[in-house]
C-alpha cells in the first residue's frame, strides 16, 4: 500500500500513521522538557534525547525537496524563520521582564540572525527553539545536493565520523545548529531509503522492527546519556558502541514507530494524529506553559499531572490559535510571498 493516497482534486491526503510518529514525538520532547519529571526520573532525558528531536529533523527527509530555484527554496523554506523570530523576541521580552538584561538588544540579535543554541538560551533563557533555524539550513543542505550531488553526501559521511570530535562547549555555540546537521544528514539520507521497505513489508518484519526499536528504547536507560544534540554532546568515531546504537536508533525510529501504530486501534492511531497535526505548535507553545504555571505561579503538583496539564493546555493554545486564521497565517505563513501579499494559505 502506498504511503500517500491521492484524492479526486489531486491534493496529496495526510498519512494518518506519520502524524501519528509526529504525536508520539512530541509527547517525548514534552517529556523530556518537564523539569519535574527529569529531576525525579533520571531515564527520561536518556530516552527522550536519544531520538525524539532528531527523528524530527530526520523526518523532512521522507519526501524528496519539490523547489527548483534558489530564490523558490527562499520563498518556502524561510517561511520556518517567521515563527521563530516572533517566538524568539517574545521570549526574549518575557525574560528581560523576569530576570533583566544588560546586552538585551544585542543577544536578541545574535539569537535572531545567527540562531545558536547558547544564543538563543542566553536571550530567551531556553534553548529549545534552536530547532527552527536548524530546519531550515537542512531544506537547504538538501536544495544544495540537488544541485551538486555527491559532494554533500561525502561531508556529510565523515562529518557523521568527525563532529564529536569537537567540544561540546564549542558545538553549542555552532550558528543555526549545524553540528546537529553534520550529525544527522547522513541518517536522514538512508532513513529516506528504508522507511517504505520497513513500514510496507510482512507483518513479521514490522513486528521485528518494532521488537529491536523497544529493545533499544530500553537500553537508554543502561547506556546513559550520551547524546544531547543542541547541547553538542555527540559521539564520535573514537566511541563506535555509542555512534551506532544512536546511528541505528535514529535512523529506524520513524518507522519503526510507524508499525507500532499498525498493531493498534484505530482509536489511539487517531488520538496521537491529532497531537500530531499540532505538533510544531505544541513544540513551540509547551515550555511556556510549564514556565508560567510550575515556575512562575509555581503551582504544586504531582509530576506526571504536570505533565498532563502542559499537554492539555498547550493543545487547547493551540486549537484556539488555528481558530484565527488571520493569526496563525501571520506566524507560520507558507511560502515568504504570501506573508507579503497577505495572500491566505
Amino acid at each position: 500500500m502506498a504511503l500517500l493516497t491521492k484524492p479526486f482534486n489531486g491534493a496529496p491526503l495526510r498519512d494518518v500513521k506519520l502524524d501519528a510518529v509526529k504525536g508520539f514525538l512530541i509527547l517525548c520532547i514534552i517529556l523530556e522538557h518537564n523539569s519535574l519529571l527529569t529531576l525525579e526520573y533520571s531515564w527520561i532525558r536518556p530516552f527522550s534525547d536519544a531520538f525524539a528531536a532528531g527523528a524530527f529533523l530526520i523526518l523532512s527527509f521522507l519526501r524528496p525537496i519539490k523547489v527548483t530555484t534558489f530564490m523558490a527554496y527562499l520563498d518556502k523554506y524561510l517561511s520556518h524563520w517567521v515563527p521563530f523570530t516572533l517566538f524568539t523576541l517574545f521570549l526574549a521580552i518575557l525574560h528581560f521582564i523576569f530576570f533583566g538584561s544588560e546586552d538585551f538588544f544585542v543577544n536578541l540579535f545574535k539569537a535572531v540572525f545567527f540562531a545558536s543554541p547558547q544564543g538563543i538560551k542566553e536571550s530567551t533563557g531556553f534553548m529549545y527553539i534552536w530547532f527552527l533555524p536548524c530546519l531550515v539550513v537542512l531544506y537547504l543542505l538538501r536544495f544544495l545536493q540537488q544541485k551538486m550531488g555527491n559532494i554533500i553526501l561525502i561531508l556529510a559521511f565523515f562529518s557523521f565520523f568527525l563532529i564529536g570530535e569537537v567540544e561540546d562547549n564549542i558545538l553549542v555555540t555552532t550558528p543555526y545548529s549545524m553540528h546537529v546537521i553534520a550529525f544527522i544528514y547522513i541518517l536522514g539520507v538512508i532513513y529516506h531509503h528504508i522507511h517504505r521497505p520497513l513500514t510496507e513489508s510482512s507483518k513479521y518484519i514490522r513486528l521485528a522492527s518494532v521488537v529491536l526499536f523497544s529493545v533499544l528504547c530500553l537500553g537508554t536507560v543502561k547506556v546513559g546519556w550520551y547524546l544531547f544534540l543542541a547541547g553538542g554532546i555527540i559521539p564520535s568515531w573514537r566511541e563506535p558502541f555509542l555512534l551506532l546504537y544512536y546511528g541505528v536508533m535514529l535512523t529506524i525510529a520513524i518507522p519503526c514507530i510507524y508499525n507500532v501504530f499498525s498493531f493498534l486501534p484505530d482509536f489511539i492511531v487517531n488520538f496521537f494524529a491529532g497531537l500530531g497535526e499540532k505538533s510544531l505548535l505544541l513544540y513551540l507553545l509547551h515550555p511556556i506553559v510549564f514556565f508560567v504555571f510550575f515556575r512562575f505561579l509555581n503551582v504544586d503538583i504531582n509530576p506526571w499531572v504536570s505533565f498532563v496539564v502542559t499537554i492539555v493546555i498547550s493543545v487547547l493554545l493551540a486549537v484556539f490559535m488555528k481558530k484565527i486564521p488571520m493569526l496563525h497565517n501571520l506566524v507560520f505563513p507558507s511560502y515568504i510571498s504570501n506573508l507579503i501579499r497577505g495572500k491566505k494559505v
